[in-house]
C-alpha cells in the first residue's frame, strides 16, 4: 500500500509539473516573451554602463516600443545622459544613453579622480604646427620676467590632452583646421597655480617623446619659477 501511494504521489507530481510546463510554454508562446535588458540598480546621470549594470528579464514583445534597446552588448560602454537617471528595473531607452563620441561633455568623461577640464588658449605655434593630438601627453613651461630677469622653467609635466578645438568650439578634424582651444586634464589643486602662471607669464607647450609614467600632472617642485609664483 505504501509503495502504491508513493507511485501515485510521484505520478501526480509528474502530471502537475508537465501541466505547469505545458501551460508556461503555451502562455510564453502566446505572449511572445523576449529577453530584455533592464537596470540592475539605479543608474545616476553620466554612469558608464557595464555588464554589472544589466540584468535580463522576459517581457511580452507586444509591450515593447521600438525605442527600447534589446541587445545588452549595445549598452555596454555607453553613458547615461547628464539629465537622466535610470531607475532600478527600468528598461533602457535609446534616448537616455549615448556614446562617448556623441556626448557634448565628453572631455569631462575622460577625467581621472580629482581632475578637471582646463582650457588653454593656443595657436599654431603653441601646438607645434597643429601636430598635437588628443590623449597625447605634454609638458607645460612658463616664461616670465622677475626683477628684470626672464625665467623659463617647466611647471607641470605629463599633462594629458583631452581635445583640440577651433575658434567655434568644434573639434579639429582636418590638418588645415586652426587650433584655438586646447582642453587638458588638470589636477584640481593645480588650477590656481596654472591660472596665476598664465596671468604673469607665457605658456610654452612641449610634447613628450616617450611617456613611461602612468602618473599625470606632476608639479615640478624646488625651482626658481615655482618660488616666484608662490611669492607673487
Amino acid at each position: 500500500m505504501r509503495r502504491n501511494r508513493l507511485i501515485i504521489g510521484a505520478l501526480v507530481i509528474g502530471l502537475l509539473c508537465i501541466s505547469y510546463l505545458g501551460s508556461k510554454i503555451y502562455i510564453d508562446g502566446r505572449l511572445n516573451l523576449v529577453d530584455v535588458p533592464v537596470a540592475s540598480s539605479t543608474l545616476s546621470p553620466r554612469t558608464l554602463i557595464s555588464e554589472k549594470d544589466i540584468v535580463m528579464v522576459k517581457m511580452p514583445k507586444a509591450y515593447l516600443s521600438p525605442s527600447i534597446i534589446l541587445d545588452p552588448q549595445a549598452l555596454i560602454g555607453k553613458y547615461t545622459l547628464i539629465t537622466s537617471e535610470i531607475p532600478l528595473g527600468s528598461v533602457f531607452y535609446s534616448s537616455l544613453v549615448e556614446t562617448l563620441e556623441s556626448a557634448k561633455d565628453y572631455p569631462s568623461l575622460l577625467l581621472h579622480e580629482k581632475q578637471v577640464v582646463y582650457a588653454l588658449d593656443v595657436d599654431l605655434k603653441m601646438t607645434s604646427g597643429n601636430t598635437l593630438q588628443p590623449f597625447q601627453k605634454i609638458d607645460l613651461y612658463v616664461a616670465l620676467v622677475n626683477n628684470r630677469l626672464t625665467i623659463v622653467d617647466r611647471l607641470i609635466s605629463n599633462i594629458r590632452i583631452l581635445s583640440l578645438k577651433d575658434k567655434n568650439g568644434k573639434d579639429l578634424e582636418k590638418a588645415t583646421d586652426i587650433p584655438k582651444i586646447m582642453l587638458i586634464a588638470l589636477d584640481q589643486e593645480l588650477v590656481p597655480l596654472l591660472t596665476k602662471a598664465i596671468e604673469l607669464g607665457d605658456i610654452i607647450i612641449t610634447p613628450i617623446s616617450k611617456d613611461d609614467s602612468v602618473e599625470e600632472c606632476i608639479l615640478i617642485e624646488k625651482t626658481t619659477l615655482l618660488k616666484v609664483l608662490y611669492e607673487r
